[in-house]
């Protein structure tokens, strides 16, 4: 499968990923939303909804200042981001040990709908 994130980066997928960080919120209760309860190894500490799923999950720091080599150790095979909500330097260097980053970012609810 074949993705372009929000700032136009294709990411190929060979498979559905397994290992999953969100460092944005709103994908987060999206994800679990989605049934992915399994899939996510890590999250923000202001990730706080659905509380009953949260509760349990990794928590990797926040928005901003999340870990890195945490998110390494957690083998974590995709990182759900926001150039908005995260940092521009850790989005441009992802490290070459681990991820693939998918950026997210909409303007309104129209451009979300159109980017699909």
């Amino acid at each position: 499968m074949k993705i372009i994130d929000q700032i136009g980066r294709e990411i190929l997928l060979k498979q559905s990923p397994v290992r999953i960080v969100s460092l944005v919120p709103s994908i987060t209760e999206l994800l679990f939303d989605l049934g992915l309860e399994e899939e996510i190894v890590g999250i923000t500490r202001y990730c706080i909804l659905p509380k009953e799923k949260v509760k349990n999950a990794t928590k990797i720091g926040g928005t901003k200042d999340f870990d890195l080599e945490q998110i390494v150790q957690l083998k974590a095979d995709f990182i759900f981001t926001n150039k908005e909500e995260n940092p521009q330097r850790e989005n441009r260097n992802p490290t070459a040990k681990c991820v693939r980053i998918c950026f997210g970012c909409s303007k309104s609810r129209t451009s979300t709908i159109d980017d699909r």
